[in-house]
């Protein structure tokens, strides 16, 4: 399981939380606490857009889940931190053993990524229920600002198959590493959607096409 931690660019977290801002004003999209206040009396996502009935809530994620290495059980992965590594990938490597989780697995990363799923799943569906009259999509945006240890193509497998037993809330995610953009030939973001059949399929690609396009032109100027 490949690590991307050598190519990451770490900014504090409330700054990325700007260049999203931007970003999701250039699509259209209202921030919700400027429509709702900064206090309201339920959980709410980020961002909405009315009159396309898209949700979307932002995870910036900093916390760094395998930094002293880790397991994950549902693949019968190791993924092993680097210690003393050469460009080959010959060296030496740490591997931290987890504790067991809530099914009494070994598991480094399913259970946090979990509660992330589960928490932006709520914020959604109060969302849709408060600001939508009716229907409306939800996605979940995940920025790997601090967590670059792992490969998200192997995230978005794990999210593909949470996501196809519950938080039915949540049409897909959107992976992105900010800081990396396709024009330096790294990787930017990646969409993962409940259904690849899914009507709401189209719209995920179409939130990751946008995000690369908008990193690729630089645009994270933050008021």
């Amino acid at each position: 399981m490949g690590s991307f931690r050598e190519q990451a660019t770490m900014i504090p977290a409330s700054q990325r939380e700007g260049e999203f801002d931007c970003f999701f004003r250039s699509l259209g999209f209202d921030r919700v606490s400027n429509i709702i206040g900064p206090s309201p009396g339920f959980p709410n996502a980020d961002y909405i857009h009315r009159e396309r009935k898209i949700v979307a809530e932002l995870k910036v994620l900093d916390t760094d889940w395998f930094r002293d290495g880790g397991i994950i059980d549902r693949f019968c992965s190791l993924v092993p931190a680097p210690v003393n590594v050469t460009e080959s990938g010959i060296g030496i490597y740490s591997l931290r053993f987890p504790g067991k989780n809530r099914e009494g697995k070994h598991d480094t990363f399913e259970e946090p990524i979990r509660r992330i799923l589960k928490k932006a799943n709520k914020q959604i569906r109060e969302t849709k229920a408060r600001l939508l009259s009716s229907g409306g999509v939800g996605f979940l945006v995940l920025a790997l600002n601090g967590f670059r240890s792992l490969n998200p193509d192997w995230i978005a497998i794990l999210l593909r198959e949470l996501l196809g037993q519950e938080f039915h809330e949540i049409n897909g995610v959107l992976l992105c590493t900010p800081g990396l953009t396709e024009t330096e030939g790294l990787w930017c973001s990646s969409q993962v959607a409940r259904d690849s059949d899914n009507w709401a399929n189209p719209l995920c690609i179409e939130l990751g096409k946008a995000w690369c396009e908008f990193a690729d032109r630089g645009e994270h100027e933050v008021e």
